[in-house]
């Protein structure tokens, strides 16, 4: 199975009318009321997520923050419980921690800085499996299909759940994808790579920037990197044998190797 099996990918997530988008957040007026339209990323990571002009990550059981501005890193704590995923909004961390007393199974913790650890802030009324935010708002994947909890954190520490009809979540439409048989790489319509091709067993997307899509081909087994030039779909390059994850923004690419470690590249 790919690693990609672990990656939790949340543009799977919609409910209700579900429409696409690449704005932020949009107000409209729906059937005589105001909706705020939330948007989900086409793609999101469990290990990697950005906030503002900073990008946390886990490395070697530790999260970090890579300043884009600054181009410097900075240890952010080693005190992790075991997240399941997590999400930042303006520098507050929240991660999904495996609640043993709570039968939905996982529940939201949110990071003290000033003592050094997390703290449980609420459980869920169902059972969910990823976070991400979106603006002010803290967008929950429940195992339910069609099924979201969204939390308005404008108060970080104190999340309140929005009610459904006045939110609509709006997916963005994935650049580079990957068809329902994950056989074939599709860009702008053209199957860009292949199975064939890259002698592989299954092909799968793991993100995209304005010059590159990433993606990952099994080989009995085996996961195998690489980088396709979407200016020149012709030019594709395979990446370090002991890559294990990448993580792409539009101006920073992060890879994990095997070993856990990371490389950053602006």
């Amino acid at each position: 199975m790919s690693v990609l099996a672990t990656l939790l990918c949340i543009s799977a997530m919609a409910c209700g009318a579900v429409t696409e988008s690449s704005n932020d957040e949009i107000a409209l007026k729906m059937e005589g009321e105001e909706k705020t339209q939330v948007v989900i990323p086409a793609m999101s990571y469990y290990w990697a997520k950005e906030d503002s002009t900073d990008i946390y990550y886990f490395s070697d059981k530790k999260l970090w923050k890579y300043d884009q501005k600054t181009d410097s890193n900075a240890f952010v704590t080693e005190n992790l419980i075991n997240p399941y995923d997590f999400a930042v909004y303006e520098g507050t961390i929240y991660t999904l921690e495996y609640d043993e007393a709570d039968s939905n199974g996982l529940g939201l913790f949110v990071y003290d800085k000033n003592h050094d650890k997390f703290e449980e802030l609420m459980s869920f009324d169902n059972q969910v499996h990823s976070i991400i935010t979106s603006g002010h708002y803290l967008v929950v994947a429940t195992d339910n299909e069609d099924q979201y909890e969204v939390y308005d954190i404008s108060t970080p520490d104190n999340p309140q759940k929005v009610n459904e009809d006045e939110v609509e979540i709006v997916k963005e439409t994935p650049v580079v994808e990957q068809d329902e048989a994950n056989e074939k790489v599709i860009y702008e319509g053209q199957t860009i790579a292949d199975i064939n091709q890259l002698e592989a067993d299954i092909v799968e997307v793991w993100g995209w920037n304005e010059s590159y899509a990433y993606i990952c081909a099994s080989v009995q087994g085996e996961d195998e990197f690489y980088k396709i030039n979407l200016t020149n779909t012709e030019e594709i390059t395979k990446l370090a044998d002991d890559t294990a994850k990448v993580a792409v923004f539009e101006d920073t690419i992060l890879t994990k190797s095997k070993d856990g470690l990371v490389e950053i590249e602006d």
